[in-house]
């Protein structure tokens, strides 16, 4: 999915940027340079419209900062480990595998590939195509301003990287043109180069939380939990009984899209109540960690007055917190400081997938009856969420099929098919009751192609007693943004029949 994810916001310096600003142009292999395994990005400096700036006072006396993190696979203690820090003589970003801690996390995911594949030529062809993601951030300073912020997520294959093939990406990075800008180095004393970070404050995952096999397990020493895919509940006491089904299709690759939500001063408007959940903070959704499994889903009948179907797949979900801050370069007597501006990312560390009989498929299952350990108090409440009847089912036996509903909130081609919960997390974050309302931010599951739909099914009415069903659905308050188009998508796939 290409997707530029751009807005303005106002420092309190008077210091005006493009907080969040890219475009992802190309990805391609590159063999007409020399060929050691490496991530190429180039960075397009672009007017607000983004067409790109070639003049050439538009590179005087300025310079590019960049940050890389990568997520690491399961066996390691980080979700996120730093892989690159530094002032790019040019706007060309390189990451290679003369990189130790890059190399040692690229292999560790070759050997997880490996050892799922076994000897199944099926399974070894998939794997080849599995793609991880790196976390690239960018700063753009020019006559010692901040012009620019750049914060996304970009995929990669590590077996591509292994075999010594170039991945390249070209991204662009508008840049502000206010002339209201107010310098940020000190007045007193030497210039100082003002240098930029973002630093993982805290980050929750299924570690933090209490054991219990009820939502998770263990795979091969590391704990997974039960994450819902599709919930359909039966309220009515005169209700008809439902049945459908779910499908995860193999026809292409599946892909988890990451969520960042970024804001100023997050952490105290949650605390002191203040948080207002559609205007301090806003959503945009990264490239995808794409998977290649044969099908997989589950089906359900007769679903009664009271019942409820969930069907859920065991995954690594991940949800960090994150501060920039200003850190002075060549001047160690200055302090350094928060920004003000802080991130809230919802991530996938893993999936997990089974061989079964040489073909990949998610490790999966079904439950008849509510999760206690989703909040329904939190999901549906009218604070974060608003609930709408969708569509009505009737005894002409009108059937309910999920790309419908889809096209519901998709207004942007946004392609955000299916919304992943963090709600589980809530169990994990101990002291920290004041973050609870981000784990209403979800990541996404969908096809890497947005022309397919990914997930499908339907829900019809099973045995019927002339009365209608109605199709209710709850919807985040939470914004997100496409360029200039705002959207809101469900809490989770939940339908409930009334």
């Amino acid at each position: 999915m290409k997707f530029n994810n751009k807005f303005k916001a106002a420092v309190p310096s008077l210091i005006i940027v493009s907080l969040i600003g890219m475009s992802i142009v190309y990805n391609m292999n590159n063999t007409s340079i020399n060929k050691v395994p490496r991530i190429l990005i180039d960075i397009d400096l672009v007017d607000q419209q983004g067409s790109i700036l070639n003049e050439e006072n538009t590179k005087i006396n300025t310079k590019i900062i960049a940050q890389v993190y990568a997520v690491t696979p399961p066996t390691m203690d980080q979700p996120l480990i730093e892989v690159y820090k530094g002032t790019l003589r040019t706007g060309l970003l390189e990451l290679n595998l003369e990189n130790k801690v890059f190399n040692d996390i690229v292999r560790a995911f070759v050997k997880k590939y490996e050892a799922l594949a076994g000897d199944s030529p099926y399974a070894l062809r998939a794997i080849k195509k599995f793609t991880e993601m790196i976390y690239v951030n960018i700063w753009v300073i020019k006559d010692h301003k901040l012009v620019a912020r750049l914060r996304d997520y970009l995929s990669y294959s590590p077996i591509s990287l292994i075999n010594g093939n170039i991945i390249r990406y070209r991204i662009k990075v508008p840049i502000s043109q206010d002339s209201s800008q107010a310098p940020i180095v000190p007045s007193d004393g030497p210039i100082c180069e003002p240098g930029y970070s973002w630093r993982l404050k805290w980050w929750v995952g299924p570690e933090n939380m209490t054991y219990n096999s009820d939502y998770m397990k263990y795979i091969n020493g590391k704990p997974y939990l039960k994450w819902p895919i599709l919930i359909v509940e039966n309220t009515y006491p005169r209700s008809n009984t439902l049945s459908g089904i779910i499908i995860i299709s193999s026809q292409a690759a599946s892909g988890v899209y990451y969520s960042i939500g970024v804001g100023f001063e997050i952490e105290s408007k949650l605390q002191n109540g203040s948080f207002n959940i559609g205007s301090d903070i806003i959503l945009y959704k990264s490239s995808s960690m794409k998977s290649y499994i044969a099908d997989s889903g589950d089906m359900f009948t007769n679903l009664d007055h009271g019942q409820v179907f969930m069907y859920y797949i065991y995954g690594r979900p991940i949800l960090s917190f994150w501060e920039e801050w200003i850190e002075w370069v060549d001047c160690p007597w200055r302090p350094s400081y928060p920004t003000g501006y802080q991130s809230v990312d919802a991530i996938l560390q893993d999936f997990s997938v089974v061989n079964e009989g040489g073909f990949l498929r998610y490790d999966d299952g079904v439950e008849y009856n509510w999760p206690y350990w989703l909040d329904r108090s939190l999901l549906f409440n009218y604070t974060f969420a608003e609930k709408k009847n969708f569509i009505v089912l009737n005894n002409t036996l009108r059937d309910f099929y999920l790309n419908e509903f889809y096209s519901l909130y998709d207004a942007c081609g946004f392609s955000f098919e299916v919304p992943l919960s963090f709600s589980p997390l809530t169990l994990g974050l101990g002291n920290k009751n004041w973050a609870i309302p981000l784990t209403l931010i979800t990541a996404s599951f969908g096809y890497e192609d947005a022309k397919f739909v990914f997930i499908n099914g339907v829900i019809s009415i099973d045995k019927y007693y002339y009365v209608n069903e109605y199709i209710y659905v709850w919807m985040s308050k939470f914004r997100w943004m496409r360029g200039t188009c705002e959207f809101h998508v469900p809490v989770l796939l939940y339908f409930e029949s009334y």
